[in-house]
């Protein structure tokens, strides 16, 4: 691998590739150990980082800000709890991939440890 490194014309970019790499499986490492899940994770950025591009959609560029997004994850999940729906439903979306439509996917487990989390609390 050194061998191949050194003589790259993309040396930089591989080693960049390389800790970034790196830099994630320590983070997952460590959200394991500590029991962490997907939405305590949003949670915690939401709070950490509420201006900072969360989403990017390449096609149009258009950016949601982690605030943008466990806003509008939120009231998805609000929505779905009017029509009745809760815990161990099953619900089929068919949708095109557009961004407008990234909350509904991602709304079910946040809504999940929310409510878990207030049953506890």
């Amino acid at each position: 691998m050194a061998v191949f490194l050194h003589r790259s014309p993309n040396r930089q970019r591989d080693l960049n590739g390389l800790y970034v790499l790196l830099r994630v499986k320590l983070a997952i490492h460590r959200h394991l150990r500590s029991g962490s899940t997907i939405p305590s994770i949003f949670s915690q950025q939401v709070a950490l980082h509420p201006d900072k591009p969360a989403l990017v959609y390449e096609a149009t560029g258009e950016t949601w800000t982690f605030f943008q997004l466990d806003r509008l994850s939120n009231a998805v999940a609000y929505w779905a709890l009017g029509q009745g729906w809760g815990p161990g439903d099953v619900v089929a979306l068919y949708l095109e991939s557009r961004p407008s439509w990234w909350p509904c996917g991602w709304v079910w487990p946040r809504w999940a440890w929310r409510r878990r989390s207030s049953i506890l609390t």
